[in-house]
Protein backbone atom coordinates (compact mmCIF):
# COMPACT_ATOMS: atom_id res chain seq x y z
CA UNK A 1 0.00 0.00 0.00
CA UNK A 2 2.86 2.36 0.78
CA UNK A 3 4.39 1.82 -2.68
CA UNK A 4 1.07 2.56 -4.38
CA UNK A 5 0.79 5.81 -2.44
CA UNK A 6 4.33 6.85 -3.41
CA UNK A 7 3.67 6.05 -7.06
CA UNK A 8 0.40 7.97 -7.00
CA UNK A 9 2.10 11.03 -5.52
CA UNK A 10 4.87 10.75 -8.12
CA UNK A 11 2.39 10.55 -11.00
CA UNK A 12 0.47 13.55 -9.68
CA UNK A 13 3.72 15.48 -9.31
CA UNK A 14 4.92 14.86 -12.87
CA UNK A 15 1.47 15.74 -14.21
CA UNK A 16 1.49 19.03 -12.29
CA UNK A 17 4.99 19.80 -13.55
CA UNK A 18 3.92 19.13 -17.13
CA UNK A 19 0.89 21.37 -16.68
CA UNK A 20 3.10 24.11 -15.27
CA UNK A 21 5.48 23.83 -18.23
CA UNK A 22 2.67 23.76 -20.80
CA UNK A 23 3.24 27.50 -21.38
CA UNK A 24 6.41 26.51 -23.24
CA UNK A 25 4.35 25.06 -26.09
CA UNK A 26 2.11 28.08 -26.60
CA UNK A 27 1.68 29.64 -30.01
CA UNK A 28 4.46 32.07 -30.93
CA UNK A 29 2.52 35.21 -29.94
CA UNK A 30 1.54 33.88 -26.51
CA UNK A 31 5.03 32.52 -25.86
CA UNK A 32 6.52 35.94 -26.65
CA UNK A 33 4.05 37.54 -24.22
CA UNK A 34 5.14 35.00 -21.60
CA UNK A 35 8.80 35.83 -22.27
CA UNK A 36 8.04 39.53 -21.74
CA UNK A 37 6.14 38.76 -18.53
CA UNK A 38 9.09 36.79 -17.17
CA UNK A 39 11.45 39.63 -18.09
CA UNK A 40 9.16 42.13 -16.38
CA UNK A 41 8.89 39.93 -13.27
CA UNK A 42 12.68 39.99 -12.99
CA UNK A 43 13.15 43.62 -14.04
CA UNK A 44 14.96 44.28 -10.76
CA UNK A 45 17.79 41.97 -11.91
CA UNK A 46 20.60 43.68 -13.87
CA UNK A 47 20.21 43.01 -17.59
CA UNK A 48 23.48 41.09 -18.01
CA UNK A 49 22.66 38.77 -15.11
CA UNK A 50 19.08 38.27 -16.26
CA UNK A 51 20.25 37.33 -19.76
CA UNK A 52 22.87 34.93 -18.41
CA UNK A 53 20.49 33.20 -16.00
CA UNK A 54 17.54 33.11 -18.43
CA UNK A 55 19.85 31.53 -20.97
CA UNK A 56 20.84 28.89 -18.40
CA UNK A 57 17.20 28.09 -17.60
CA UNK A 58 16.11 27.89 -21.23
CA UNK A 59 19.19 25.90 -22.20
CA UNK A 60 18.50 23.40 -19.43
CA UNK A 61 15.03 22.83 -20.92
CA UNK A 62 16.41 22.61 -24.43
CA UNK A 63 19.07 20.06 -23.45
CA UNK A 64 16.57 17.76 -21.75
CA UNK A 65 15.83 14.60 -23.66
CA UNK A 66 12.21 15.41 -22.93
CA UNK A 67 10.81 18.53 -21.27
CA UNK A 68 7.55 16.75 -20.52
CA UNK A 69 7.46 13.58 -18.46
CA UNK A 70 3.96 12.30 -19.20
CA UNK A 71 3.30 10.54 -22.50
CA UNK A 72 0.43 12.84 -23.45
CA UNK A 73 2.36 16.07 -22.97
CA UNK A 74 5.48 14.64 -24.56
CA UNK A 75 3.67 13.29 -27.61
CA UNK A 76 1.52 16.34 -28.25
CA UNK A 77 3.50 19.33 -26.97
CA UNK A 78 7.22 18.54 -26.95
CA UNK A 79 8.10 19.68 -30.48
CA UNK A 80 6.42 23.07 -30.15
CA UNK A 81 7.98 23.62 -26.74
CA UNK A 82 11.48 22.84 -28.05
CA UNK A 83 10.93 25.21 -31.00
CA UNK A 84 9.82 28.02 -28.69
CA UNK A 85 12.74 27.46 -26.33
CA UNK A 86 15.19 27.36 -29.24
CA UNK A 87 13.76 30.62 -30.63
CA UNK A 88 13.99 32.25 -27.19
CA UNK A 89 17.61 31.16 -26.82
CA UNK A 90 18.43 32.60 -30.23
CA UNK A 91 16.90 35.95 -29.25
CA UNK A 92 19.00 36.10 -26.09
CA UNK A 93 22.23 35.94 -28.09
Amino acid sequence: MHLIRILTIYLILILLLDIDLAILCSNAKRFEEYQQQIHQEFSWVPSEIYTLKRNEVLNSFYQMESIYKTAYFHDTLENQAKQNVERALFRLI
